[in-house]
């Protein structure tokens, strides 16, 4: 009897802070679990993307089987060239036994064709939406060119639709999220599981690393710190609206990101320090607006935040976060600043942090979040079997 052997062709583009934190670190850890025999990132890269081959080398020193492939621009009209390039980098790993997993829908169409050309073969489609790219695009693209504004929103809505008819089946980061797909598209859905922003193994709380980095930070004990940032700095995160806010309070902030904010401890770490600083301080805040974008989301910090025991304060922006702080009281749902009373900050700093890692990592930790992919990639392999 032969046995099979299965590989999994992960795409994503090679962009945003969000690479380190969710792509390298799901890959790392469902390769540990042996269940592919071979695990493939297919890097797309921009023609101008700076220090491509050095980011490539980085990404192989880890075990990590990388091809890369040119990335064009996300209009409708380049659909055709961007199948092209990406069949060319598939001929080689077109066997049986393969899920392909799409990070967002940029590719759906592409891939979908793909698919088609290798119909004689066991190949399964998963697409991984992240977010309301449509309204993401709404609220906060540039307007200046209504024509590639146009453009671009029917690619968008293209994209998602594409999502829903080529996959087999479909991944989403809430519930919320979920219903919008459902909603939004033209065609009926295919199965869809909810797979929440992981946050790897080094998110956990450490008492040890809180005083380690408390050190480095030149904080007296009893000094309240605040984390708000540990990724991007879009427009929907107030990154300077919440400094503004807290250093009223008589609280540090600590900024982790490439941006400089006056008054804020300002620092652009390492990924592999950045659990470290969370440990290190006492309130974690997300602050995003009421919108469809940010109802739906599961934001990337909010994971690392809670699984690093941080109680959150947060406005009603996000779903996720919300029914989080209404179920655990692990944090504080306000609509302004003036509902964070000095009172209630004190209550927030009681809190148990091991207890607020542990239910957290429940939800958000790698284990969880990987052996809920298995399952779906198990069910792909095995339902032309049943």
């Amino acid at each position: 009897m032969t046995m099979k052997s299965r590989t999994l062709v992960y795409i994503s583009v090679a962009e945003g802070a969000v690479f380190n934190s969710q792509v390298v670190s799901l890959l790392e850890a469902i390769s540990k679990t042996n269940y592919f025999d071979r695990v493939v990132l297919f890097l797309g890269v921009k023609r101008n993307y700076p220090n491509k081959e050095e980011l490539i080398q980085r990404l192989e020193q880890t075990g990590m089987e990388v091809q890369p492939f040119t990335v064009l621009p996300n209009y409708s009209f380049f659909d055709w060239a961007q199948y092209k390039i990406l069949k060319t980098v598939f001929a080689p790993y077109a066997t049986n036994d393969t899920v392909i997993h799409i990070r967002g829908e940029k590719f759906a169409f592409v891939v979908g064709k793909l698919m088609k050309r290798y119909k004689h073969l066991s190949c399964h489609l998963l697409s991984d939406i992240r977010g309301a790219t449509i309204y993401e695009h709404v609220y906060y693209s540039s307007k200046k060119t209504m024509l590639v504004y146009k453009l671009k929103l029917q690619k968008l809505k293209k994209d998602l639709n594409d999502s829903v008819v080529y996959s087999d089946q479909i991944s989403c980061v809430s519930e919320r999220l979920k219903k919008y797909v459902i909603e939004e598209s033209t065609h009926s859905s295919p199965p869809i599981s909810i797979n929440h922003c992981i946050a790897n193994d080094a998110f956990v709380f450490s008492q040890e690393k809180r005083d380690e980095y408390r050190k480095k930070l030149s904080l007296k004990q009893g000094e309240t710190l605040c984390v708000f940032v540990t990724g991007g700095n879009g427009p929907y995160q107030n990154t300077g609206y919440i400094v503004q806010q807290m250093l009223k309070k008589n609280i540090q902030v600590l900024n982790l990101s490439k941006s400089k904010i006056q008054g804020a401890i300002n620092m652009f770490v390492p990924f592999s320090d950045v659990p470290g600083y969370l440990c290190a301080a006492d309130i974690g805040i997300i602050w995003r607006e009421d919108n469809v974008v940010n109802n739906v989301a599961s934001p990337i910090k909010f994971s690392e935040y809670s699984c690093c025991g941080l109680p959150v304060v947060a406005n009603t922006g996000v779903d996720l976060i919300n029914d989080y702080i209404q179920h655990t009281q692990f944090g504080k749902t306000i609509h302004q600043f003036d509902e964070l009373t000095q009172s209630a900050i004190a209550d927030l700093l009681q809190l148990n942090r091991h207890e607020i890692s542990q239910y957290a990592r429940s939800l958000f930790g790698s284990d969880v979040v990987v052996d809920k992919y298995l399952k779906m990639y198990n069910h792909l392999l095995n339902k032309n079997s049943l």
